[in-house]
């Protein structure tokens, strides 16, 4: 992402003024060129105090203040960079309040906006970003480049969220307005081609890249025209035109020889190596890769020696060498892991290839070799995988927490994290073109210092907070580790869905880790089928006459039938016997499998008509991390026979109607427990009420401030957004909004000594794209404020059903002597399952329940 030229501040500096030493125009030029040179100790002491002396000339002192949020962003800074940017911000727009004619203030303004953005898309707040970006550009007769660079920084923001017929429309755009500047056009052009390229528009993406390329040669920046090169090798890579990419690469070789710019000679290397094994020279692609790692390596450019690795173990394992092939990945992922920062802001496809992508090959390969060990580090791998993934997610949901403490200890861990993906960054670009060595000298020192505080910080959390561990690093723990722990009876199913084959883990104190494979079912396959069963089991739900099931075996259900069992077939069958011989089944899904009731399938019975479904037979609970599971196998939490439950709050949005059964659903809870309830229905379901009851200082006072609850129950809307977990909030009155965040901070259920968080009904959807594990963070977050575990729906529920489902969960709950959660509601969903108006999966069938399920 492009920030504004240095020397671009020195105009703003020109011209007489007032100040107590050194003409501005004068000390703004020495500090450019401290941070031109890489010395930012130096700028950012001179900056500091040019700010002082520039004191009620706001345009000059707000440049300047911007200038120092550049210099915060070279050092990685981003926390220190965004707060000076805004300062800057506020000072122009204060000073164009006092006076709408202020020379050079509207222009000013616009570029401290420009580098907030940039701040903000450092940081990974991508939205923040791209709406700072649109005020840019929006702005009535914005100059020509700026509104070209704003929209190229904008195509980048959109690519990074995915977006990418928006971010190809901001590049088509920034491309027209970039006018005469002939760089920007062709920093553009490149930006465009490879969305083109990645779709798969090779004649469009090839024609922009050529015209890239003349701007470049006149422009005289061969560093630039290499890497469009590069780029028009990739798009050429993508369509298997194999020999044109090497005469591409090859031309691009030779032109970075004589600039030496080595970010461009790694990816020219890799890409090399790509376009030789296609063409069937593997001795030739190996020295390729083997260039590109050893370059990279050298250079401390982890991402590009990720990718050179992961490249060169492709090529072996397609050539069979499945030793060296699995070596390569190995040190790929320990790459992966040991720059924690680097992956924040990688676009979801990105993390997918950099880190799910690598963590699943590698499982794959371990399970294809089958040497002695191999099924169980395969193991290790998935749950490594899930364990990135859920890191990823709880640092975009960033947590707020009520221990000070904790709070500063993440917070400066997070920042740690920025500043290392931040230089990381810088270190890539300086070497991107011809690089100054004493400038990259300084960035790797710099660099090497924050790794080595990322990790004393880590080992710091994890030693004083070790469930906290997973916000910023990859849990070494896995379910494997923790199989001699388990109770006797307990079986836990972990999946692995491959491009080949989908691979189960079954994990027991009496078998420990073993595995099954699946070889007709495919990663792809399955995600369809998941969808399509998330389609049809909702498929009529405002109509509960539709929904009526007397036999499974009346033509209308044939459908869902079927491909409840093809599930069943796909994911259950291959160890049913180990399920028959299991008391208590524990999943612990991964991908889309988190969205998909596992309990709810089963085998079709011709001879009786029914469908078997699992949770018939077994209680079953769902893990979503070995943290949960150390939870599970901890002490048992007391046991208080007691409840708090909020029903339908005036929640203002057209889009979220009232429950209509919900007030109903808490009054016959309320009967069950007696004064051991407090129940908040209707208007008494507030924001401040439910903070009040449950200790949070920002309630104030409430009649069950000082009891403890066993049991919470929301019964309100819960908007859970895979693709936005950090917009993932519960309804309460008025516009008032429990955002997931915020929950840690808010309450301590610890305080309440609360041991399960019922959220009956959530409306968890599914994006058009892969989601986000959001369930898996969600449960974290409660299990951060103090809950052992959280039933949670998995589609927007109908309320009546709702009703009798929660009724006859905590009846069961109050009846046994145990409080066996798992069993509970087991056996209120069988209730359910068993009745013809509420036998359809749509309405028992989303209700999981993650962590504890004692």
């Amino acid at each position: 992402m492009g920030l504004q030229g240095a020397q671009g501040y020195q105009a703003v500096f020109e011209g007489p003024v007032t100040t107590r030493s050194a003409a501005p125009s004068t000390a703004i030029a020495s500090v450019i060129a401290a941070f031109q040179r890489g010395d930012l100790a130096t700028a950012k002491a001179q900056v500091d105090r040019l700010i002082d002396r520039l004191g009620s000339d706001a345009v000059r002192r707000a440049a300047a203040i911007d200038f120092r949020g550049l210099i915060y962003q070279r050092q990685g800074r981003l926390t220190e960079a965004a707060d000076s940017h805004r300062e800057a911000i506020d000072v122009l727009e204060q000073a164009l309040r006092d006076d709408e004619g202020l020379p050079s203030a509207g222009e000013t303004l616009l570029n401290a906006k420009n580098n907030l953005a940039v701040a903000h898309y450092l940081r990974g707040d991508y939205k923040q970003a791209a709406t700072l970006l649109s005020d840019v550009i929006d702005t009535p007769k914005l100059n020509p480049v700026m509104l070209a660079r704003a929209l190229n920084n904008r195509g980048l923001v959109h690519q990074a969220l995915g977006g990418l017929d928006k971010a190809r429309l901001d590049f088509d755009k920034a491309a027209s307005a970039a006018g005469p500047d002939k760089m920007v056009r062709a920093q553009v052009l490149n930006n465009q081609a490879r969305v083109y390229g990645a779709e798969g528009n090779v004649p469009y993406a090839v024609s922009r890249l050529q015209e890239a390329r003349k701007l470049a040669r006149e422009s005289g920046d061969a560093a630039l025209e290499a890497n469009i090169l590069d780029s028009w090798g990739e798009a050429l890579l993508g369509a298997r035109q194999y020999a044109a990419a090497a005469a591409r690469l090859d031309e691009a070789r030779r032109i970075e020889a004589k600039v030496q710019a080595p970010v461009v000679k790694v990816a020219i290397a890799t890409n090399r190596g790509r376009a030789l094994a296609g063409l069937g020279r593997p001795a030739e692609a190996l020295a390729a890769y083997a260039e590109a790692v050893k370059l990279a390596g050298d250079l401390e450019l982890a991402a590009l020696e990720r990718a050179a690795l992961a490249s060169r173990a492709e090529l072996h394992a397609r050539a069979g060498r499945l030793d060296e092939a699995i070596a390569d990945y190995k040190r790929a992922v320990e790459i992966v892991e040991e720059t924690r920062g680097r992956l924040l802001r990688e676009t979801e496809a990105d993390f997918v290839q950099a880190s799910q992508g690598l963590y699943e090959v590698l499982a794959r390969l371990l399970l294809e070799r089958r040497a002695p060990g191999d099924s169980t580090e395969a193991l290790a791998y998935v749950d490594r995988s899930r364990s990135a993934t859920l890191r990823r997610e709880l640092l975009a949901l960033n947590p707020e927490l009520r221990d000070e403490d904790l709070k500063r200890q993440l917070g400066k861990t997070r920042d740690l994290l920025l500043q290392e993906a931040a230089l990381a960054s810088y270190l890539q670009q300086e070497l991107a073109a011809a690089p100054r060595e004493d400038v990259v000298a300084r960035i790797r020192e710099r660099l090497q210092a924050v790794r080595r505080d990322v990790r004393a910080a880590i080992d710091e959390l994890s030693a004083r907070y070790p469930a906290y561990r997973e916000y910023v690093a990859v849990d070494p723990l896995t379910f494997g580790d923790l199989a001699d722990r388990l109770p006797a009876g307990h079986l836990i199913v972990t999946f692995f869905p491959a491009d080949d084959a989908l691979y189960l883990f079954l994990i027991s104190k009496e078998g420990g880790v073993q595995f099954r494979q699946a070889p007709k079912v495919t990663k792809r396959e399955l995600d369809r089928k998941i969808r399509e069963y998330r389609e049809l089991v909702t498929k009529g739900a405002l109509d509960r006459s539709f929904l009526r099931i007397d036999s499974w075996t009346d033509r209308p259900w044939e459908p869902l039938r079927a491909l409840t069992a093809w599930l069943y077939d796909a994911l259950l069958k291959p160890i049913a016997a180990e399920l028959a011989q299991a008391e208590h089944v524990v999943f612990a899904p991964t991908g889309l499998l988190y969205y998909l009731p596992l309990h709810a399938l089963g085998p079709f019975d011709r001879r009786t008509g029914e469908v078997r479904f699992l949770i018939l037979d077994k209680p079953v609970s769902y893990l979503t991390s070995t943290t949960l599971l150390k939870v599970a196998l901890g002490p048992v939490k007391p046991r208080h026979r007691s409840l708090l439950a909020l029903a339908n709050p005036p929640f203002e949005d057209a889009r979220l109607k009232p429950l209509q059964y919900a007030e109903q659903e808490v009054s016959g809870l309320k009967e069950l427990f007696g004064d051991s309830a407090l129940v908040l229905p209707g208007p008494q379901a507030t924001y401040k009420a439910l903070l009040a009851s449950l200790g949070a200082p920002e309630g104030g006072a409430s009649r069950g401030a000082d009891r403890p609850f066993g049991f919470v129950h929301l019964a309100t809307h819960g908007v859970i957004d895979p693709a936005a977990p950090e917009e993932s909030f519960l309804a309460l009155d008025g516009t008032n909004k429990l955002i997931v965040r915020e929950i840690p901070r808010l309450v301590d259920l610890r305080d309440r000594e609360v041991n399960l968080v019922t959220l009956s009904a959530c409306e968890t959807a599914l994006g058009p794209e892969s989601p986000k594990a959001t369930l898996m963070s969600l449960a974290t977050v409660f299990n951060w404020a103090g809950a052992a575990s959280v039933v949670v729906s998995l589609w927007s529920v109908d309320d009546l059903a709702t009703r009798d489902l929660m009724i006859g969960f905590y009846g069961g709950l109050l009846k046994q002597a145990t409080l066996d959660k798992a069993r509970a509601l087991q056996q209120a969903q069988v209730a359910l399952a068993s009745r013809p108006e509420t036998r359809h999966p749509f309405f028992w069938a989303p209700f999981i329940l993650i962590g504890d399920w004692r």
